[in-house]
């Protein structure tokens, strides 16, 4: 983050931060440098949006893709998904 800050003068991206009450929770972070007539970084602007919603809707999301929404059971989709992850951490030898 502070190399792409120092070498562009921005960067944006997601990160985890802490509430008052000490709950961790996801957000959006800008951040922008502020240079003075001589170049040099002043300050620093940091423009941040909860996206706790966006991460709860996306779970909710996968796991519709990966269920059966009656059963709740593990679908064809989410046994394909682990299987290929299975052949691919054993770079295509026998699984079972």
């Amino acid at each position: 983050m502070w190399s792409a800050i120092n070498s562009r003068g921005q960067w944006q991206g997601e990160i985890w931060n802490r509430r008052r009450n000490g709950s961790i929770y996801p957000e959006w972070l800008s951040i922008s440098a502020v240079h003075g007539e001589d170049g040099k970084v002043l300050n620093y602007i940091g423009i941040f949006s909860d996206i706790t919603e966006r991460k709860e809707a996306e779970a909710r999301i996968l796991h519709l893709a990966h269920h059966d929404p009656l059963t709740n059971l593990p679908n064809r989709a989410l046994l394909q998904d682990r299987l290929q992850q299975v052949l691919l951490q054993r770079d295509g030898t026998n699984a079972a």
